[in-house]
């Protein structure tokens, strides 16, 4: 899926739209978006770039930046679509990974 386009805030527990159901435009041209899981893994090439880019707003990194954090999105949907439009796209895997304590983890048994 793609990240929202509408902008919200919280206030005292409540949700409240600023846009009036309405939704902001997506970059034009073949921009891709992304969105996924909340922790990802980063390379120092993807970072330097992003780095060296991102304040440029004429740069597709730039106009990233701008966009979604324009949308109050999370970290991780800008640098999940620094990646799928860069030359890193090709270079990414998309593994989810669960941690689980098995120290903690007790056995349930069903009694069918």
């Amino acid at each position: 899926g793609e990240c929202d386009r509408d902008v919200t805030f919280e206030c005292d527990g409540r949700v409240i739209a600023l846009t009036d159901d309405k939704y902001y435009p997506k970059l034009k041209g073949q921009v891709r978006y992304g969105s996924g899981g909340q922790w990802v893994i980063l390379s120092r090439e993807l970072v330097d770039q992003v780095t060296a880019d991102y304040p440029n707003s004429s740069s597709l990194l730039g106009a990233l930046y701008a966009d979604l954090t324009a949308v109050k999105q999370a970290d991780e949907n800008f640098f999940q679509a620094a990646v799928l439009n860069t030359r890193f796209c090709d270079l990414h895997m998309s593994h989810t990974v669960t941690w689980t304590d098995h120290t903690k983890m007790r056995e349930v048994r069903s009694d069918n």
